[in-house]
């Protein structure tokens, strides 16, 4: 059936179905003192996802969602991604356009489309249309009652579905028309109806049976044509008439309100209250706000066709969502910061500086007006007599207004402007910085003519010296001694007090001569913000520096300002951020070598994330605790207390879940397949306000015994899985860092192969010890045989030889040849049994003795001891495994009886197989065998023979590379007919007095690996023989310590060569 929505369907049930006991909703209001343009606004159109532009009905589900009904289906949405349900994936739905959805109380969806109406539950998905009793299949309006009976408005009457049952009503029912566009219903029993040219109708239930009633011009509507009917939290029923207004009804009658006549033609489409009771209104104009008869509006476009706003909604974290008609989805939502710029009342949108007072602030933009912030409104004041005066700086003292600007000090009092005469203040034209101390004096920084002090109606230049004179001053500030704290451009930090200035340069090993912004905090630490050299701390005399190597987005910091929550606030070209003080004392002290910075811009309230800085106000902090930037586009303020006022934890739900990369139909309890390992879990938090930065928390029981913390990870992945009972909990916290009570699991059993069973793992290595030990026994019993055989042999021969006098030559001749061949096969046989009798005594003792305690002590050995005992034996039998095969081979080839079977091969293949052969013996020591596919490489040769070779050598280089350690397989094309393959790893390596004995048989050359693992000197020899029988050439380099590089070529196929990748390397 629909399984994308099906399998949707029982995620909720099993993985949410305790967030909605749990889960309460905390809604969020708008700040309704800021205009729209304060607001973040966000939008998504066909390029960013939806399926089509025309967005009809939204609606938040149980689970966190949000759904959108638009021409081309019903979308689902994450907060990430987009998700559509339509007619591709639905087999019932005949029609793609969904005008309103709905999740009755019971979890079922309800989508309104004009080819029916949907339902779907988790039992089935059922088409309501013509043939199923519905008056009309294009369906406007959805609406449950408080009995949990569906109301459907067509556009041909009214329709009640209850059960399976569907009645339909008409104006030969009682309605006044027909055409019906929205439905609401209070606790009551009151259904109200908006209709096309009725007016307002009204249902109630009267002994099972409807009884309709109607509210229309008759009764003081301005129109019958409604489009939008909505009951809000008192009750009172707003109406939406066409082209008419808006009307409220009381006791069933229209009555007045505050605002009225501002919306008198206004097209209302649809309403929504906030939990401060503010009603917002969508048009076909636009989005309007009603509050305390004060309407506020917000226009999508300049295109009148683009501001048709058709549905309204409030999610549970406060976010005002806009369905538009052709313009796509829009979101609002509050920020962090309030930006005020030249929309919202400034004359400019260019911020120069910005200082506070007790009322409100003080805002210069680099022009001749001066302009003032109160509790959120904007005034301005043009000095008309200079226009080209920039005022760059501001400061408050009795109550009069100082201003430093380009053409020297002025100040503003009881409404006018006067200037300093020029007289009065020589060397003082360009004023970046204004200070009023501790005792009511007023002090003067300029750009280039030092510092000053404003004494009776004069400037009086605090210049010692010429280098004092020619100061340029930032920022002024001072200590609780009454020292001045200077900031400048070019000369560092001072420190002055009368007539005495301290230097801080990078001449005398200050970090920094350009200083911005220095903060002299309670605890008496000075705090500094330099144009490159990042944040400086002097506490005690002792400079500390902090940067972007530590943490801070920026070297270039502007300002600095503390709040009263314990963080310091910082702006920049790229931003505004903030950080906890102690951690950067924590830096500054060498108890921490990092600080975490969060950065704010254009998507939390800011016009422009480019702050400015340079002179006095480049931040401010005024009497209620908000921060005020500049920036290149408006001032941006921020409450820092108010960063956590939103409680509200989107709730979590596990998505996916993949066993060995492949999904599985979720549910509460699951069962992997036999042999699974690695299993994925892809889960989600829906959130609409920064979903980025919602954090999870998770833990698979049964694996790891510790909570995994991540931020905007949305998937986990767990390798090495041990048949067993395993448990994945998770819970979600919000951007805010406040974990939710709620959380989300499922249980995964995964059961064993047969090989993994206890009792597999008990019986298969006593059986491989008889077999194996059968097999030893027969093969020396073969070769005693021979020896004996062979001897009788020369002794025949030679007495035979005795007794041919004339061919005493070619008898002797005969007899040495016979005689090598017996001395070499005695060797081979003495070899031979040194190798039983030695190399393989220990791994039979280690099985033996292994199986013995096993057996005798089960009972009260614990399920680690058994496994550890049973890991031994399992690693012993592997390596009598590989010692077996390594002898029988070189016994084969010895005797001359093996025979090579040369075909064309995918030797990429087989590469691949002894790589995963080998994976469990490099993960005990923790190795990484590296081989890179290139495609397939077909050579001629014997294949076992070739993997003979690769897995010797592979083991051999597991063997001697260090824990940790890699091994690298590479080929490639070696004069046209030979692929070369390389084994290389980085272990112990080959003296150059070793590297001439390792092939030769006649040397019994061995060496114990990294962890002491035993060898028998075979396999180098082994490889030898099976790459020269096949063709090739077998060479090593290598240096003691520096790891070994071991080369074999084997001839390319003729028949396959064409068009193969011949190197992966």
């Amino acid at each position: 059936m629909e399984y994308s929505l099906l399998k949707y369907y029982r995620l909720i049930l099993i993985t949410a179905s305790v967030l909605f006991a749990v889960n309460t909703v905390t809604g969020q209001s708008l700040d309704p003192s800021k205009r729209f343009s304060q607001y973040v606004i966000e939008k998504w159109t066909n390029k960013d996802g939806l399926p089509q532009n025309s967005v009809y009905g939204i609606m938040q589900s149980k689970d966190g969602f949000l759904w959108f009904g638009t021409e081309e289906g019903f979308v689902r949405y994450d907060g990430i991604r987009f998700e559509v349900f339509s007619s591709e994936n639905i087999d019932l739905m005949n029609n793609n356009l969904v005008v309103t959805i709905l999740q009755d109380s019971k979890g079922v969806f309800w989508a309104g489309t004009f080819g029916g109406l949907l339902k779907y539950s988790e039992k089935e998905v059922k088409l309501y249309d013509l043939s199923k009793g519905l008056s009309n299949n294009s369906v406007r309006a959805l609406f449950e009652d408080e009995y949990g009976r569906i109301w459907a408005g067509t556009s041909d009457g009214l329709n009640i579905i209850e059960g399976d049952s569907v009645k339909t009503y008409s104006v030969n029912d009682g309605l006044t028309n027909d055409y019906i566009y929205k439905i609401t219903g209070d606790r009551k029993g009151k259904i109200y109806l908006a209709t096309r040219t009725g007016g307002v109708n009204i249902a109630e239930y009267d002994r099972n049976q409807v009884k309709f009633s109607a509210i229309t011009t008759e009764h003081g509507l301005s129109s019958n044509f409604i489009r939008s009917v909505y009951l809000d939290s008192k009750n009172q029923l707003w109406v939406g008439a066409f082209q008419s207004g808006i009307e409220l009804i009381k006791d069933g009658k229209p009555v007045n309100f505050e605002g009225k006549e501002k919306l008198k033609r206004l097209s209302a489409l649809d309403f929504e209250e906030d939990e401060d009771g503010i009603i917002y209104i969508g048009a076909e104009s636009g989005l309007y706000r009603l509050n305390k008869g004060r309407v506020d509006s917000f226009i999508l476009s300049s295109q009148t066709n683009y501001n048709n706003i058709i549905d309204l909604f409030f999610d549970r974290e406060g976010n005002l969502w806009l369905g538009t008609y052709s313009n796509g989805l829009y979101k609002i939502r509050e920020g962090t910061f309030t930006a005020f710029a030249k929309e919202e009342g400034l004359p400019e949108n260019f911020v120069l500086s910005v200082i506070a007072d007790k009322k409100g602030v003080w805002v210069s933009t680099r022009s001749n007006n001066i302009t003032r912030i109160i509790d959120g409104q904007v005034s301005n004041y043009v000095y008309k007599s200079d226009p080209d005066l920039m005022i760059q700086t501001y400061a408050v003292r009795n109550d009069t207004l100082w201003m430093g600007t380009n053409k020297g000090l002025y100040f503003y009092v009881d409404g006018k402007v006067r200037k300093i005469k020029k007289e009065e203040c020589d060397n003082c034209s360009q004023i970046y910085a204004l200070y009023v101390d501790k005792k009511n004096n007023l002090w003067v920084g300029t750009d280039g003519g030092g510092l000053f002090l404003y004494e009776r109606g004069k400037l009086v230049n605090k210049s010692v010296d010429e280098k004092s004179s020619l100061l340029r001053v930032r920022f002024i500030t001072e200590d609780d001694k009454g020292n001045l704290l200077l900031g400048t451009a070019g000369n560092g930090f001072i420190i002055y007090n009368d007539g005495v200035y301290k230097y801080y340069e990078e001449s005398n090993g200050f970090p920094s001569n350009l200083v911005r912004h220095v903060i002299y905090d309670k605890t008496g630490t000075i705090w500094i913000a330099t144009s490159g050299k990042g944040i400086l701390r002097i506490k005690n005399g002792i400079v500390r520096q902090i940067t972007r190597r530590e943490g801070l987005p920026t070297d270039a910091v502007h300002a600095i300002a503390e709040d009263a929550e314990g963080f310091v606030w910082g702006s920049g070209n790229g931003g505004i951020f903030r950080v906890r003080k102690s951690e950067l004392n924590g830096v500054a002290d060498g108890k921490i070598e990092s600080v975490y910075a969060e950065k704010f811009g254009t998507e939390d309230g800011m016009k422009n994330n480019e702050c400015n800085g340079g002179v006095q106000g480049a931040v401010a902090v005024d009497s209620s605790g908000k921060i005020w930037f500049p920036t290149i586009q408006g001032v941006v303020s921020v409450d820092p207390e108010s960063q956590h006022y939103n409680d509200y934890v989107p709730p979590v739900q596990i998505r996916r879940v993949l066993f060995d990369f492949e999904p599985s139909e979720i549910s509460a309890s699951m069962k992997a397949p036999v042999g699974t390992s690695i299993i994925r879990f892809d889960y989600i938090a829906p959130s609409f306000c920064k979903p980025e930065k919602i954090k999870y928390k998770y833990i698979l029981e049964g694996y790891e015994s510790n909570w995994n913390v991540w931020e905007n990870r949305r998937s986990v992945i767990y390798y090495n899985l041990e048949p067993g009972e395993y448990t994945f909990r998770i819970t979600s916290a919000n951007k805010y860092g406040v974990w939710g009570n709620q959380e989300a699991k499922v249980n995964i059993y995964i059961p064993p192969a047969i090989y993994q069973t206890i009792y597999f793992k008990i019986t298969a290595p006593l059986l491989m010890i008889g077999f194996i030990y059968l097999i030893i026994k027969w093969r020396v019993k073969k070769q005693e045989k021979q020896t004996a055989l062979l001897e009788r042999i020369v002794e025949i021969r030679t007495e035979e030889l005795k007794n041919e006098i004339k061919a005493k030559e070619a008898v002797q001749k005969e007899l040495k040849e016979y005689a090598e061949k017996l001395e070499e096969l005695n060797k081979t046989k003495d070899k031979f049994f040194s190798i039983i009798s030695h190399d393989l005594r220990n791994p039979l003792y280690s099985i033996a003795s292994s199986a013995d305690f096993l057996m005798n002590n089960r009972k009260v050995l614990s399920d680690g001891e058994i496994d550890e005992l049973i890991n031994l034996i399992k690693n012993s039998t592997l390596l009598l495994n590989n010692l077996i095969e390594n002898l029988l081979a070189w016994a084969r080839i010895q005797t001359g009886r093996i025979d090579y079977q040369k075909i064309d091969f995918d030797i990429t293949e087989s590469i691949n197989n002894i790589v995963a052969l080998l994976q469990t013996y490099a993960g005990q020591k923790e190795i990484t065998i590296e081989f890179i596919p290139g495609g397939k490489i077909y050579v001629f040769a014997d294949k076992t023979a070739i993997e003979s070779i690769l897995l010797n050598l592979l083991s051999n280089a597991i063997k001697f590379s260090y824990p940790e350690g890699v091994v690298t397989v590479k080929t490639k094309d070696s004069n046209g007919d030979y692929l070369e393959v390389c084994v290389e790893d980085n272990g112990v390596g080959i003296g150059n007095d070793d590297l001439s004995r390792i092939f030769d048989p006649n040397v019994n050359y061995t060496q114990r690996g990294t962890q002491g693992e035993k060898g028998t000197g075979l396999g180098l020899m082994l490889c030898k023989e099976h790459v020269e029988n096949n063709g090739g050439k077998l060479w090593v380099e290598s240096e003691l310590g520096k790891g070994a590089k071991f080369y074999f070529t084997v001839p390319l196929s003729k028949e396959k060569r064409i068009g193969q990748t011949v190197s992966n390397g």
